[in-house]
C-alpha cells in the first residue's frame, strides 16, 4: 500500500512540473514529453505489476512454510512451533526462552527420540529448503 501511495505521489509530482513547464514548450518540445513520460509510466507500471508478483510469491510461501511447520499430523514440528507463536495478539517469552520450552516439551513427549517423528522433520525441512 505504501508503495503504491509514492507511485501515485510521484505521479503527481511529476504532472504538476509538466503542467508548469507545459507554456512554455513548443508543440514538437510538448510531444517528446508527453511520450517521455508515457513511457516512464509503462515502466513504472511494468515495476508495480512484478512487485506485486514477488509481494504473492512471498505470500504463497510463507503460507506453505508456516501450514508444514504447523501442520498437527506432525507431532514433532506443530510442538517446536505452535500456532500461538504465529499469533500477534498472543505473548509469547523471548525467543532463547521460548525455544528451551518448546524442546522441554518434546522432549517429555519423547518425540525427539521418536524415528517417524524425526524423519517426517527432515523431510519437511528438506521440502521448505
Amino acid at each position: 500500500m505504501l508503495l503504491t501511495f509514492g507511485f501515485v505521489l510521484s505521479l503527481l509530482v511529476v504532472a504538476g512540473g509538466f503542467v508548469i513547464e507545459y507554456r512554455d514548450l513548443s508543440k514538437k518540445q510538448q510531444r517528446a514529453s508527453v511520450e517521455l513520460l508515457k513511457q516512464d509510466l509503462d515502466e513504472n507500471i511494468g515495476v508495480v505489476v512484478e512487485l506485486k508478483r514477488n509481494a504473492e510469491t512471498i505470500l504463497r510461501t510463507t503460507k506453505v512454510v508456516y501450514d508444514a511447520l504447523r501442520n498437527p499430523r506432525l507431532k514433532l514440528l506443530s510442538t517446536l512451533f505452535p500456532v500461538e507463536n504465529a499469533d500477534s495478539e498472543v505473548v509469547v517469552p523471548p525467543s532463547l526462552e521460548y525455544a528451551r520450552q518448546q524442546l522441554l516439551s518434546a522432549r517429555a513427549q519423547k518425540l525427539l527420540d521418536d524415528p517417524l517423528e524425526q524423519e517426517r522433520f527432515h523431510r519437511v525441512g528438506e521440502a521448505i529448503v
